[in-house]
């Protein structure tokens, strides 16, 4: 009975030591090396913290550091203590005889009225030292409209020494979008592409994106910017097909956006043709609206529009070796025959009304429409060459003048022609 009554204290005072024990706070404790590679001969730095678990450090802590070599050897133990705001450090030098591989280190800090934290790291030791590598990305800055795809160009480089794999990641996107590298590891120098492909959901507005470069112990962050544009309205079509998702109305916008916005020629020739169609467009689809007739009417002009439009896509399909070759050979198709469907006919029209037979005027030779082509292609040929938007602007412009002029006066032209071959 008086060894029952013994064990049973002991039980009592163990389960009352051990309550006491684990109502104390835990340490929170970290550790980690100044590099993660190293070479026989440096000196590998230590460092960490100790707080509690609501942030607040904990001082004069003990703090118990044991390192081990691949093998499983200690090659290096120390106490130190941390200072008033919890940090502590340690340093040691890799001697001659030391082993190559991967090493570990742990640590358990511990101090009256708390209950031990341990925590633990790895480095390396190799004959040859992992270097540091620099990272940029072009270009800085791009804009969008939702369901746009960017492509980035990004550029890694070694700063010094040996090789190293540098994996890449992004943040910083906006909803509804995301992001490939390819590839997303390469070995530098060398060169990944990162495009960001956003859809018709994705929030507008101005983003800073972040791509990350890690590897060999090294991190390095460059940012781009992305900035959404409202995109331009179709005002006619809109009005004319009742909404902007309606498929003829998608068709003639992904044909703007993806197609000839993407090339210089076509991006700098559509800025002089929104400045020219948003300066009626509104007014005519407001009139519209109101008017069921006029929108059936101009539903059906649109029906030779579209399929123009299909023409020149197939066109500049074929001619698929240049993207700024493709979209000049595809509007001088497009404009020359919507000179020659909407036009010429208006114009023929109105001289059948006036009962007078269309003559070229004297001193008009059907030359001067080549020549106002041709003009317009040298303007385009050096404002490609030399990035000029004004050039390309002007050029453009003048180039799909003269074609719509040609497919207007088409039948008078070829009389013209005609009559030279016959004359010859």
């Amino acid at each position: 009975m008086k060894y029952l009554n013994a064990y049973a204290a002991a039980f009592l005072i163990a389960t009352m030591l051990l309550s006491f024990s684990s109502g104390q706070p835990q340490i929170e404790t970290t550790v980690e090396t100044d590099e993660q590679s190293y070479l026989i001969g440096d000196t590998v730095y230590l460092a960490g913290t100790l707080t509690e678990s609501s942030g607040e450090p904990i001082q004069h802590g003990t703090v118990s550091i044991q390192v081990e070599n691949p093998a499983g050897k200690i090659i290096h133990i120390e106490l130190v203590y941390s200072d008033t705001t919890g940090k502590y450090t340690d340093s040691f030098v890799l001697v001659s005889d030391t082993v190559l591989g991967a090493y570990t280190v742990y640590i358990t800090a511990s101090k009256a009225g708390y209950a031990d934290g341990q925590a633990s790291t790895t480095f390396t030791v190799s004959d040859q030292k992992t270097t540091d590598f620099t990272i940029t990305v072009e270009p800085k800055t791009q804009s969008f409209t939702p369901g746009d795809t960017l492509t980035f160009t990004v550029n890694v480089l070694s700063s010094e020494g040996s090789l190293l794999y540098v994996t890449l990641t992004a943040s910083g996107l906006p909803e509804d979008s995301s992001v490939n590298f390819t590839p997303n590891v390469v070995t530098p120098p060398a060169t990944s592409i990162m495009k960001i492909v956003t859809s018709n959901n994705t929030s507008t507005g101005s983003y800073t994106i972040q791509v990350t470069g890690s590897g060999g112990g090294k991190t390095h962050i460059v940012e781009a910017t992305i900035s959404s544009t409202q995109p331009s309205r179709c005002f006619i079509a809109t009005a004319t097909y009742g909404s902007e998702l309606s498929p003829e109305v998608q068709f003639l916008r992904r044909y703007r956006d993806q197609v000839v916005t993407r090339t210089f020629a076509g991006s700098e020739f559509m800025k002089i043709f929104n400045m020219w169609y948003y300066s009626f467009s509104p007014s005519i689809a407001d009139f519209e609206v109101r008017h069921e007739i006029l929108r059936t009417i101009i539903k059906h002009l649109l029906y030779p529009l579209l399929g123009i439009l299909h023409i020149a896509i197939q066109v500049q399909g074929v001619v698929d070796f240049d993207q700024e070759v493709g979209v000049i050979i595809a509007g001088f198709v497009a404009s020359s025959l919507i000179g020659a469907v909407y036009l010429s006919p208006i114009l023929q029209l109105s001289l059948l009304l006036s009962r007078s037979r269309f003559r070229l005027p004297k001193g008009v030779d059907p030359s001067i429409l080549l020549l106002l082509c041709c003009g317009g292609l040298l303007e385009i040929f050096f404002g490609e060459l030399f990035s000029i938007r004004v050039l390309m602007m002007f050029g453009t412009g003048q180039f799909i003048l003269g074609s719509l002029l040609a497919g207007a006066l088409i039948s008078e032209l070829w009389k013209k022609f005609s009559n030279l071959d016959l004359q010859i």
